[in-house]
């Protein structure tokens, strides 16, 4: 590796730990479980991603106070049915769910919370991050919308993206964020 290009992967390094520093520092604290709800995992065409893995990164993400347990929402896997479907889907299964649905990205469509495996796996080429927090923003993304939320946008160049924003598509000027703020935690809230 060349120094130049060791220089900018240690500036990469860094404004990848200041941006976890700052989100960390603005996590909300835990919060009481006022209302549950169960989910079951199922796994739609081949994947390249370990299904167990993806079953335990979801229940973390789910549950971390920093997601919408935040509201007072608790998560609990079930074996089967449950009140929605975490899908783990081949990317040409996608768009039977529904045509607004695309193979190019992760859906949710009624009960079914489909998450995209090859973009799980790689991120978006439109995600300037880390692969793992994409996983993060997408599951908190998706299930969003289960709870009932549409999408949002930028405020502004330099801001943090609201989770609702669709930054696997365009991160319209804002930095990457993969959890939910205050606000939409507060459109979740009962």
């Amino acid at each position: 590796m060349t120094g130049s290009r060791r220089v900018r992967g240690a500036v990469a390094a860094a404004a990848l730990g200041a941006i976890a520093l700052v989100a960390a520092a603005c996590a909300p604290p835990p919060v009481a479980v006022t209302r549950t709800y169960t989910y079951s995992v199922a796994v739609d065409g081949p994947v390249w991603t370990n299904v167990d893995e993806f079953r335990a990164n979801a229940a973390r993400v789910f549950n971390d106070h920093r997601s919408w347990h935040a509201a007072g929402i608790g998560f609990q896997e079930v074996a089967e049915g449950g009140d929605f479907t975490l899908v783990l889907a081949n990317p040409g299964e996608i768009p039977k769910y529904d045509p607004v649905c695309s193979e190019h990205y992760s859906c949710q469509v009624g009960r079914y919370v489909i998450i995209n495996d090859i973009r799980y796996v790689v991120g978006s080429p439109n995600w300037p991050g880390p692969a793992d927090w994409y996983r993060v923003m997408v599951l908190n993304h998706e299930l969003g919308h289960w709870l009932g939320l549409g999408h949002q946008f930028c405020s502004g160049p330099g801001e943090w993206a609201p989770v609702m924003q669709q930054q696997s598509i365009d991160m319209q000027g804002c930095q990457i964020n993969p959890w939910p703020h205050g606000w939409e935690i507060g459109m979740v809230r009962r």
